[in-house]
């Protein structure tokens, strides 16, 4: 006789504390995630400053998670390309401030 695997699975996790907090988080914070799934996934920037805003956004309210990984994952409407995209935006865009700022602009003035 083989061996159920989601069995098993389900019987560790109901064991274990963080897969608790997680499956906990999930029922928590889903009509927020859903929510914020559908606001990302329509979500199209006119300027770097508007995702930058968003971002900021979306990382308030994923802190609220226990485990943001383990918690999405139950999601499957959860845009992550995208989330990784933009969270990649917003770093460059840091980069990109910080760099500008430390450019001596009196050596550019003729």
């Amino acid at each position: 006789a083989g061996v159920d695997a989601n069995a098993v699975r389900q019987e560790l996790e109901s064991r274990s504390a963080y897969m608790k907090q997680v499956i906990a988080d999930r029922a928590k914070y889903k009509e927020m995630i859903d929510e914020l799934a559908q606001q990302l996934s329509a979500f199209q920037a006119t300027a770097a400053e508007h995702v930058v805003l968003v971002v900021a956004e979306m990382e308030r309210r994923l802190s609220l998670l226990s485990d943001e990984r383990a918690v999405l994952k139950a999601f499957p409407l959860w845009p992550e390309p995208k989330v990784e995209a933009m969270r990649d935006m917003t770093a460059r865009s840091r980069e990109l401030q910080i760099a500008l700022q430390a450019l001596d602009m009196s050596k550019w003035v003729p």
